[in-house]
């Protein structure tokens, strides 16, 4: 819908490769005002066995506006949720400290495009 915003991001050392040492996708949907968040959805890989969606940055999101959320604390989530092991990709420090980073700037993305639309 026009008040859905997403952002999808992509860590590797080479764009080409479809191996990622990390990967996170971020929707949010805005409410009928387009000023409440009214459903959030994120998705990581490469930091489990299989793809996670992180349920605890749903609450903290839902029902709030954009100047209300903190960045910081919601990158930091990411990082404490996450269990990614150490392989030839990436360590796992490595992989905790770029979740965090990339939840950031999925994040200002988002609050980007929707203060450009609204």
């Amino acid at each position: 819908s026009e008040r859905t915003y997403g952002s999808w991001i992509k860590v590797g050392k080479r764009k080409a490769l479809i191996i990622a040492t990390i990967t996170l996708a971020l929707v949010v949907e805005m409410a009928e005002d387009n000023k409440i968040i009214k459903d959030v959805r994120t998705c990581l890989g490469s930091v489990a066995p299989t793809p996670i969606e992180i349920k605890e940055i749903r609450a903290e999101m839902i029902g709030k506006r954009f100047n209300q959320l903190n960045f910081n604390q919601l990158g930091q989530l990411v990082e404490d949720k996450i269990s990614p092991i150490d392989d030839i990709r990436g360590t796992k420090k490595y992989r905790k400290d770029v979740a965090k980073e990339i939840m950031i700037n999925a994040l200002e993305e988002i609050d980007s495009a929707w203060r450009s639309y609204k």
